[in-house]
Protein backbone atom coordinates (compact mmCIF):
# COMPACT_ATOMS: atom_id res chain seq x y z
CA UNK A 1 0.00 0.00 0.00
CA UNK A 2 2.82 2.41 0.76
CA UNK A 3 4.33 1.66 -2.66
CA UNK A 4 1.15 3.00 -4.31
CA UNK A 5 1.14 6.21 -2.24
CA UNK A 6 4.81 7.09 -2.93
CA UNK A 7 4.51 7.66 -6.74
CA UNK A 8 1.27 9.57 -6.13
CA UNK A 9 3.01 11.76 -3.54
CA UNK A 10 5.99 12.43 -5.87
CA UNK A 11 3.65 13.36 -8.69
CA UNK A 12 1.69 15.65 -6.39
CA UNK A 13 4.95 17.37 -5.31
CA UNK A 14 5.92 17.95 -8.94
CA UNK A 15 2.52 19.43 -9.72
CA UNK A 16 2.75 21.70 -6.67
CA UNK A 17 6.22 22.92 -7.76
CA UNK A 18 4.95 23.69 -11.27
CA UNK A 19 1.91 25.54 -9.89
CA UNK A 20 4.14 27.48 -7.49
CA UNK A 21 6.43 28.54 -10.37
CA UNK A 22 3.45 29.57 -12.51
CA UNK A 23 1.95 31.57 -9.63
CA UNK A 24 5.28 33.25 -8.94
CA UNK A 25 5.73 34.22 -12.60
CA UNK A 26 2.17 35.55 -12.85
CA UNK A 27 2.58 37.48 -9.62
CA UNK A 28 5.75 39.16 -10.82
CA UNK A 29 4.20 39.97 -14.18
CA UNK A 30 1.04 41.54 -12.79
CA UNK A 31 2.75 43.38 -9.93
CA UNK A 32 5.06 45.27 -12.29
CA UNK A 33 2.57 45.70 -15.14
CA UNK A 34 0.48 48.86 -14.80
CA UNK A 35 1.78 49.96 -11.41
CA UNK A 36 4.98 51.57 -12.79
CA UNK A 37 6.73 51.59 -9.44
CA UNK A 38 8.96 54.63 -9.43
CA UNK A 39 7.37 56.03 -12.59
CA UNK A 40 5.36 59.23 -12.25
CA UNK A 41 3.53 61.66 -14.49
CA UNK A 42 4.56 65.35 -14.32
CA UNK A 43 2.20 66.20 -11.43
CA UNK A 44 3.27 63.18 -9.38
CA UNK A 45 6.91 63.99 -10.10
CA UNK A 46 6.50 67.42 -8.50
CA UNK A 47 4.75 65.79 -5.56
CA UNK A 48 7.64 63.32 -5.01
CA UNK A 49 10.51 65.72 -5.82
CA UNK A 50 9.83 68.41 -3.22
CA UNK A 51 9.70 66.09 -0.18
CA UNK A 52 12.96 64.56 -1.44
CA UNK A 53 14.61 67.97 -1.28
CA UNK A 54 13.49 68.61 2.27
CA UNK A 55 14.39 65.11 3.46
CA UNK A 56 17.84 64.70 1.89
CA UNK A 57 19.14 68.24 2.15
CA UNK A 58 18.14 68.58 5.80
CA UNK A 59 19.55 65.13 6.62
CA UNK A 60 22.92 66.09 5.11
CA UNK A 61 23.11 69.13 7.41
CA UNK A 62 23.75 71.20 4.30
CA UNK A 63 21.80 74.20 3.14
CA UNK A 64 22.11 75.10 -0.51
CA UNK A 65 22.66 78.76 -1.21
CA UNK A 66 19.34 80.02 -2.54
CA UNK A 67 20.00 80.54 -6.28
CA UNK A 68 17.24 83.14 -6.57
CA UNK A 69 18.78 85.26 -3.80
CA UNK A 70 22.25 84.90 -5.35
CA UNK A 71 21.01 86.17 -8.72
CA UNK A 72 19.27 89.18 -7.19
CA UNK A 73 22.11 90.24 -4.87
CA UNK A 74 24.71 91.56 -7.26
CA UNK A 75 25.09 89.67 -10.48
CA UNK A 76 28.38 88.19 -9.16
CA UNK A 77 30.69 89.69 -11.77
CA UNK A 78 33.63 89.91 -9.38
CA UNK A 79 37.16 89.06 -10.41
CA UNK A 80 40.18 88.72 -8.17
CA UNK A 81 41.61 92.00 -9.50
CA UNK A 82 38.54 94.12 -8.69
CA UNK A 83 37.51 92.39 -5.45
CA UNK A 84 37.15 94.76 -2.50
CA UNK A 85 37.04 93.17 0.94
CA UNK A 86 34.05 94.28 3.06
CA UNK A 87 35.03 93.75 6.73
CA UNK A 88 31.55 94.59 8.05
CA UNK A 89 29.71 92.20 5.69
CA UNK A 90 27.80 89.27 7.17
CA UNK A 91 28.53 87.28 4.01
CA UNK A 92 31.74 85.24 4.45
CA UNK A 93 32.69 85.48 0.78
CA UNK A 94 33.07 89.25 1.19
CA UNK A 95 35.53 88.90 4.11
CA UNK A 96 37.51 85.85 2.98
CA UNK A 97 41.22 85.68 2.13
CA UNK A 98 40.02 83.38 -0.68
CA UNK A 99 36.93 85.16 -1.99
CA UNK A 100 34.42 83.40 -4.22
CA UNK A 101 31.41 84.07 -6.38
CA UNK A 102 28.39 81.94 -7.17
CA UNK A 103 27.47 80.52 -10.54
CA UNK A 104 23.96 79.17 -11.02
CA UNK A 105 24.02 75.60 -12.36
CA UNK A 106 20.72 74.82 -14.10
CA UNK A 107 19.59 71.30 -14.95
CA UNK A 108 15.87 70.89 -15.61
CA UNK A 109 16.26 67.12 -15.27
CA UNK A 110 17.29 67.36 -11.61
CA UNK A 111 15.80 68.26 -8.22
CA UNK A 112 16.78 70.92 -7.33
CA UNK A 113 16.94 72.26 -10.89
CA UNK A 114 18.96 75.35 -9.87
CA UNK A 115 22.00 75.09 -7.60
CA UNK A 116 24.35 77.94 -6.69
CA UNK A 117 27.93 76.67 -7.12
CA UNK A 118 30.84 78.56 -5.58
CA UNK A 119 33.88 79.40 -7.71
CA UNK A 120 37.13 80.83 -6.32
CA UNK A 121 37.95 84.30 -7.63
CA UNK A 122 41.70 84.09 -7.05
CA UNK A 123 44.42 81.57 -7.73
CA UNK A 124 46.34 82.76 -4.67
CA UNK A 125 45.07 84.36 -1.45
CA UNK A 126 44.49 88.01 -0.64
CA UNK A 127 47.07 89.02 1.95
CA UNK A 128 46.99 92.71 2.94
CA UNK A 129 44.70 93.37 -0.04
CA UNK A 130 47.11 91.89 -2.61
CA UNK A 131 47.01 88.45 -4.23
CA UNK A 132 49.83 86.33 -2.84
CA UNK A 133 50.64 83.27 -4.95
CA UNK A 134 52.66 81.81 -2.07
CA UNK A 135 49.24 80.60 -0.89
CA UNK A 136 46.49 78.88 -2.82
CA UNK A 137 42.72 79.36 -2.95
CA UNK A 138 41.00 75.98 -2.86
CA UNK A 139 37.35 75.22 -3.46
CA UNK A 140 35.53 73.72 -0.46
CA UNK A 141 33.09 71.05 -1.66
CA UNK A 142 30.06 69.43 -0.10
CA UNK A 143 28.46 66.26 -1.44
CA UNK A 144 24.68 66.48 -1.53
CA UNK A 145 22.04 64.10 -2.81
CA UNK A 146 20.07 65.27 -5.81
CA UNK A 147 17.33 63.53 -7.75
CA UNK A 148 17.82 63.12 -11.48
CA UNK A 149 14.75 62.81 -13.66
CA UNK A 150 14.75 60.13 -16.37
CA UNK A 151 12.04 58.86 -18.71
CA UNK A 152 10.70 55.42 -17.80
CA UNK A 153 11.49 52.70 -20.31
CA UNK A 154 8.05 51.14 -19.89
CA UNK A 155 6.19 54.43 -20.47
CA UNK A 156 8.01 57.43 -22.01
CA UNK A 157 5.21 59.72 -20.77
CA UNK A 158 6.24 58.96 -17.18
CA UNK A 159 9.43 59.71 -15.30
CA UNK A 160 11.42 58.23 -12.46
CA UNK A 161 13.68 59.83 -9.88
CA UNK A 162 17.16 58.46 -9.33
CA UNK A 163 19.03 59.68 -6.28
CA UNK A 164 22.68 60.47 -6.94
CA UNK A 165 25.41 62.32 -5.04
CA UNK A 166 26.61 65.65 -6.47
CA UNK A 167 29.68 67.61 -5.37
CA UNK A 168 28.79 71.27 -4.89
CA UNK A 169 31.30 74.07 -4.36
CA UNK A 170 30.22 75.93 -1.21
CA UNK A 171 33.10 78.36 -0.68
CA UNK A 172 36.85 78.78 -0.88
CA UNK A 173 39.63 78.61 1.68
CA UNK A 174 43.23 79.76 1.76
CA UNK A 175 45.81 76.96 2.02
CA UNK A 176 49.52 76.41 1.64
CA UNK A 177 50.13 75.10 -1.90
CA UNK A 178 50.88 71.40 -2.38
CA UNK A 179 54.57 70.61 -2.61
Amino acid sequence: MSSVKLPYFKMLCRIMRVLYCVALCLGLTFSSKGSHKGCFNKAELEMHGKPFLRKHLLRSGFTLQNPYVVEKKDHETHTCENFKMKPSSLDLKNRALSPWKYRIDVDDNRYPARIAMAECLCEGCLIDGEQNLGYSSELVKQTVMVATITACLSDPQKYSLQYVPLEVGVGCTCVIPRS
